[in-house]
């Protein structure tokens, strides 16, 4: 798990960390990246965040992934939050389709709101 995760746990704020040290996640990525999942889900923590900051590219197989360890966090009283760039919280929204996952793309909610209405005039 060390060449493409990084799993760090913070007891003090009941929070365990899994980071992807990668620039892109591809289909030979998929069983460590299951791996470092397993791991983050068995470290004993209630707050769980995966860490995808670092990616410009992703398969949508990852999503899904990601979208199991929400719901498996879930049955186990945990919460899971997903932090990412625009790029790939725009990709984890349209095959998510909506479903409740906290994803976090380091926006403010004004710095979105400027980005939306920007993107709205140049469209038009």
């Amino acid at each position: 798990m060390a060449g493409l995760c990084r799993l760090t746990s913070i007891p003090e704020m009941e929070t365990a960390l899994l980071e992807i040290t990668r620039d892109s996640l591809g289909m030979t990525d998929r069983e460590e990246f299951l791996a470092g999942c397993r791991a983050l889900l068995a470290a004993g923590q209630r707050n769980l965040v995966i860490d995808l900051r670092g990616l410009q590219r992703v398969f949508s197989v990852f999503v899904g992934t990601v979208l199991d360890l929400h719901v498996r966090a879930g049955a186990e009283g945990k919460s899971l939050k997903v932090l990412a760039s625009e790029e790939v919280v725009r990709l984890f929204r349209s095959v998510s389709g909506g479903q409740a996952l906290h994803i976090d793309d380091g926006l403010s909610e004004a710095e979105r709101a400027r980005r939306k209405t920007t993107s709205r005039r140049t469209r038009k």
